[in-house]
């Protein structure tokens, strides 16, 4: 998984302090089902969740992981939005 690119908004995450994670950009050229990223430690949602999102004018989703694991699960891999907040375990 590589940033989209093009003026695309760039792939990251931040933590505001009411503990809500916030993941934006857009990826591209990875392999479906394999993770993207991982989430460092006090960024983790504590459960494995689903999301859905858009990708590529495709339903997409995005499965977060208890270990911080980010993996677009479905969609295509041409263009995969990362538009999913949470709040972070305590």
């Amino acid at each position: 998984w590589v940033n989209f690119g093009g003026g695309q908004a760039t792939a990251a995450f931040r933590k505001g302090p009411s503990g809500l994670v916030m993941l934006k950009g857009f990826i591209k050229d990875g392999t479906m089902n394999t993770s993207a990223f991982t989430l460092p430690v006090g960024y983790r949602i504590g459960e494995i969740s689903y999301y859905a999102v858009a990708s590529n004018n495709l339903y997409g989703q995005i499965i977060i992981r208890a270990d911080g694991t980010v993996t677009p699960n479905t969609g295509s891999n041409l263009f995969f939005a990362l538009s999913v907040s949470f709040i972070a375990e305590a």
